[in-house]
């Protein structure tokens, strides 16, 4: 049953970081399946949102993931992250909001 896919997982913080270091790896060949897994978290656990968010602007940022160069795989892993970052955009601004307290 899909309801229960993460039912043996509590930390998705973790989850995601894990999931981006693997997208970093060269020779990775898995990006469309680490690329849905992230939007997956991200649209089914709605408390780590922001992480996600914020995490999936750091991923873009990140000069050294250049598509080529063993990492063909991060082409799909970086359409995810854009999609996440844009999707919950909101959720950086009320992350930002919660920093200032």
């Amino acid at each position: 049953c899909s309801r229960d896919k993460y039912g043996y997982l509590s930390d998705f913080v973790w989850y995601l970081g894990v999931l981006v270091k693997l997208a970093r790896l060269r020779g990775a060949r898995h990006g469309a399946l680490l690329a849905e897994q992230l939007v997956d978290i991200a649209m089914r656990v709605k408390p780590v949102r922001a992480y996600a968010a914020r995490d999936m602007v750091c991923l873009l940022l990140d000069e050294r993931l250049e598509v080529g160069q063993g990492l063909e795989s991060v082409a799909d892993v970086l359409a995810a992250a854009a999609w996440i970052a844009g999707e919950y955009a909101g959720a950086l601004l009320d992350a930002d909001d919660d920093d200032d307290d």
